[in-house]
């Protein structure tokens, strides 16, 4: 919708989910009305009441082997929204990618921060990102659990380990509004920066892997970092430590089917 706003006109969009009471602390088109709805729907419902002439096709099953090229032929920029939950989409789509020369933006939201990154067709990818070597196939890539030190540059020094304890045990990343629009606001950017690169104009170069850059709205800290790992080990430990001093709030948050 941030995209519609700023103009884009055409756009593919795949998400074979519909909404349920979860998505409403954070969603836009998370409403009442919308819960066990098709978002694909909800979204074009949307963008629509922004834009009436913006061209929207629509792959409501979401994305497989089977449609992937669909997904980002003609595309300028794609964007990955798979949460990075099932590793081999995000080679899926970016494998694909890289066979059309489009680049991929990949944006996270963790606490009240949002981090972002992309993957030029002329440098590093997903693949790398994640270690998976280039001749692996999709079938043994599903078989790959999601290693955070990897693709997370930034853990708040504000969180409770013990959260981050039950996502790396299997439950899903928490969510709030304020980290998710951090995100969108960082992916919109973004993505303005990748659309119009080639457009002389004094704008900053987008930002691509392995550089990261993640802002958070409630501490206030706001980095490029060029080592995810590195910057990974340093705000576990920033976190650990505060946690230890008795600094952070302590939280609820059961492993997943806890």
């Amino acid at each position: 919708l941030s995209l519609v706003r700023m103009g884009v006109r055409s756009l593919t969009i795949a998400d074979p989910e519909v909404f349920e009471v979860e998505n409403m602390n954070r969603v836009p088109g998370a409403r009442v009305e919308n819960i066990g709805r098709l978002k694909t729907d909800c979204f074009v419902e949307d963008a629509r009441r922004i834009d009436p002439d913006v061209s929207i096709h629509v792959l409501n099953a979401g994305v497989d082997k089977s449609n992937v090229r669909e997904l980002v032929d003609g595309a300028d920029l794609v964007l990955d929204e798979s949460e990075l939950t099932s590793v081999e989409l995000g080679a899926m789509i970016s494998d694909e990618a890289r066979r059309q020369n489009v680049p991929v933006l990949i944006v996270m939201n963790v606490g009240f921060a949002g981090q972002v990154t992309a993957f030029d067709p002329a440098g590093p990818g997903y693949r790398e990102m994640m270690g998976i070597p280039d001749d692996e196939p999709i079938d043994a890539v599903a078989k790959r659990t999601l290693d955070l030190s990897r693709c997370l540059a930034y853990v708040p020094p504000y969180a409770d380990p013990s959260a981050l304890g039950a996502v790396l045990d299997g439950a899903p990343l928490p969510s709030i509004v304020q980290g998710v629009n951090q995100a969108v606001a960082l992916g919109s950017s973004q993505a303005f920066l990748w659309l119009t690169r080639s457009v002389l104009n004094n704008r900053p170069a987008p930002v691509a892997f392995p550089s990261v850059q993640f802002v958070d709205s409630l501490s206030g800290e706001s980095r490029i970092v060029d080592s995810v790992v590195e910057s990974y080990g340093r705000s576990l430990t920033d976190m650990a430590e505060n946690a230890a001093a008795g600094k952070n709030p302590i939280v609820t948050y059961p492993a997943l089917g806890g």
